[in-house]
């Protein structure tokens, strides 16, 4: 799977249209079997994550696209963090 990187404006922008707070971003998280390299990830629950991929979409169609294709998910409790593998913020 090849990188991607997709601009921050358009993820806060995003997260802030879904009502988000930034703080639920990740900028270097490491998910099962990443065996330490790390990719984007965003902390909310899963109706909160599917209202940050509708405004993404609405952003930014083709970053909406790819993070919804390379979407895992890894349970924090209350939460979930949804990390997309080979994804990063462009100038992270």
């Amino acid at each position: 799977m090849s990188a991607y990187l997709i601009e921050r404006d358009d993820v806060v922008e995003a997260l802030e249209n879904a009502s988000l707070d930034e703080d639920c971003l990740s900028t270097a998280y490491s998910g099962r079997g990443m065996y330490g390299s790390t990719c984007l990830g965003i902390t909310c629950t899963l109706s909160q994550f599917c209202g940050f991929l509708v405004q993404l979409a609405l952003v930014n169609e083709d970053a909406a696209t790819t993070l919804s294709d390379r979407v895992s998910t890894d349970s924090m409790g209350h939460s979930s963090i949804f990390y997309f593998r080979g994804v990063s913020l462009d100038g992270e």
